[in-house]
């Protein structure tokens, strides 16, 4: 899974100019990336690969040897990305020299770096949606007055029947994206389909947009 919140893993390359010993990789945006519980999978042919004790947040601080010239490659699972999605910001940027003191990393002298890399490097970060309400209906569900005992039952398997949800996302879904429903053993068609936005919900002399009505 690669949605907003969700647990994954960044495989990030880049070419150094100069000799390093550290490497520290920040996301600036979206929000909330969170390398608490991450760790390390060091790619064939790349040196030895450790998380530093500063890592936590949205900071990974990775010490390896650095070569200047040679491209470098790091890819570190167990992240919990960022709220919302939308184009991530990064910063990158190599060290040397850097120490412990008094329980604070000294991170030393910079050797490179690369600020605010955006669209032209990163990545965009899908966002998340979620599902506030759902109900599924066969056919004399739909009209229990037509049919008082038929309704009683469940929707059965082979049997059409219909489904309405409320959805809302964190990204916005623009002309020509695409919606799609999936889900077995359910098989979606197109003989009654409707979406529509939800209403907005007043409270007193304002009105704001509930998502949890969608």
């Amino acid at each position: 899974n690669i949605a907003a919140q969700s647990v994954s893993g960044i495989d990030i390359s880049f070419l150094p100019v100069n000799d390093a010993e550290d490497v520290a990789i920040q996301f600036v945006a979206p929000l909330n990336f969170d390398f608490s519980a991450a760790y390390l999978v060091i790619p064939e042919g790349m040196p030895e690969q450790e998380l530093m004790a500063d890592t936590g947040g949205s900071l990974a601080r990775i010490r390896t040897t650095v070569t200047g010239g040679m491209r470098m490659r790091i890819v570190i699972k167990g992240v919990r990305l960022g709220s919302d999605g939308g184009q991530t910001l990064v910063r990158i940027t190599s060290w040397t020299g850097g120490m412990l003191q008094n329980g604070v990393w000294n991170p030393g002298t910079k050797k490179d770096e690369r600020l605010d890399c955006g669209s032209m490097c990163s990545f965009m970060l899908p966002g998340s949606l979620d599902i506030s309400y759902d109900k599924l209906q066969n056919q004399y569900q739909q009209n229990p007055l037509l049919y008082p005992v038929q309704s009683r039952w469940e929707a059965q398997m082979g049997r059409p029947a219909q489904i309405e949800f409320r959805f809302s996302l964190t990204q916005p879904a623009r002309i020509g994206n695409e919606l799609w429903i999936y889900g077995l053993p359910y098989q979606p068609t197109m003989q009654k389909f409707s979406i529509a936005e939800a209403p907005l919900v007043t409270f007193g002399t304002g009105t704001i947009d509930d998502p949890s009505s969608r």
